[in-house]
């Protein structure tokens, strides 16, 4: 992740996951988070909206 972040390009991070496990209530979540960069006014309009729901988001146990 450093490496990535220090990069003056973009980096890929690959996470090898097992589509197998599960949780008690069921399933899995992942936050894949909208770009933190863009050109484009809609992606960073996504991502403001990303950041602020982030904010009031409610933490399980």
């Amino acid at each position: 992740m450093a490496r990535a972040r220090e990069a003056d390009r973009t980096s890929l991070i690959l996470i090898d996951t097992d589509p197998m496990p599960t949780t008690e209530q069921g399933g899995a979540w992942w936050d894949v988070a909208v770009p933190e960069v863009s050109v484009r006014e809609t992606v960073r309009a996504a991502r403001a909206d990303y950041e602020r729901l982030r904010g009031v988001q409610r933490l399980g146990n």
